[in-house]
């Protein structure tokens, strides 16, 4: 969570929100390829879901699907209703999705 609201940097930018970082899940003895995405809300409190990899579409709409169900859940939803995908990044290991409120 930003420090200050008054900084240059948080007015310069015009995409501001909630980092998800999701994840893929290999095969195991009993389950079938996942992705996962998280969020991490502060050092005690993480919210997650798991699904099922689907082999019919991308990667990345894989990871999509992961966070908009992730967004479904209770605390998104109470928080703020309209809040969706509105970018993503990536690093060798994982896509990182900015969610926010397109409403303003």
């Amino acid at each position: 969570m930003p420090t200050s609201t008054e900084s240059k940097i948080f007015k310069d930018i015009a995409i501001k929100g909630y980092i998800i970082k999701t994840k893929y899940l290999s095969y195991t003895n009993t389950k079938l390829p996942r992705v996962k995405a998280t969020y991490k809300k502060d050092a005690n409190t993480i919210y997650s879901k798991t699904i099922n990899y689907n082999r019919n579409i991308g990667d990345i709409d894989n990871y999509a699907n992961a966070v908009r169900e992730l967004l479904k859940t209770e605390w998104f939803k109470d928080f703020s209703p309209s809040v969706d995908i509105v970018s993503f990044g990536w690093d060798n290991d994982n896509y990182f999705f900015i969610v926010s409120s397109k409403e303003f």
